[in-house]
């Protein structure tokens, strides 16, 4: 049984680790194409937003530190709209009936930035190994930046400063 408890633990480390291997390794890639509906029923798509700096900030509702997250997407938005910047709240693996629960978010977290509720596709596209997520693509349509947890103030500044460089 020990052995057993043992060999889990590590195939769980294994599969951690691979998760956060495969994060790392998209930075310098070009984005994956993605489309978008928001919840106004605009269409997002990498062609629509080329030339601009995205943040898909990938979340669900149910999850704790992605709602501590959208302050900081908010504040983003408000600083850098104007700079050509786009915020996009990307809800993925929603337990929640959709859109709903993105409305709900939208109304609850007072959010200024693009939501949509149709992120699964994305999610699977990115490798994104579990959430929150929050990438940055640069103008030229690579991935600039990627964060696989959001950990307060420290990734904040993380996640601005990989803003204003991609600026």
């Amino acid at each position: 049984m020990k052995k057993l408890l043992i060999a889990a633990s590590l195939v769980g480390l294994a599969a951690l680790s691979l998760a956060q291997n495969s994060l790392s390794g998209v930075v310098g890639k070009k984005a994956p194409a993605f489309s978008f509906t928001t919840l106004e029923g605009k269409k997002l798509t990498n062609a629509s937003l080329k030339g601009k700096v995205v943040v898909l900030d990938f979340w669900a509702s149910w999850c704790g530190n992605c709602l501590k997250a959208s302050p900081t997407m908010n504040s983003l938005h408000d600083k850098y709209a104007s700079k050509g910047v786009v915020v996009v709240g990307v809800n993925a693996l929603e337990k929640k009936p959709r859109p709903a629960a993105s409305e709900k978010y939208k109304k609850d977290h007072e959010t200024r930035y693009q939501l949509v509720s149709d992120g699964d596709a994305a999610h699977k596209k990115y490798g994104v190994p579990g959430l929150p997520v929050i990438v940055v693509i640069g103008k030229d349509g690579l991935i600039k930046a990627a964060f696989d947890d959001f950990a307060g103030a420290e990734t904040a500044a993380k996640i601005e400063a990989a803003v204003k460089s991609a600026l």
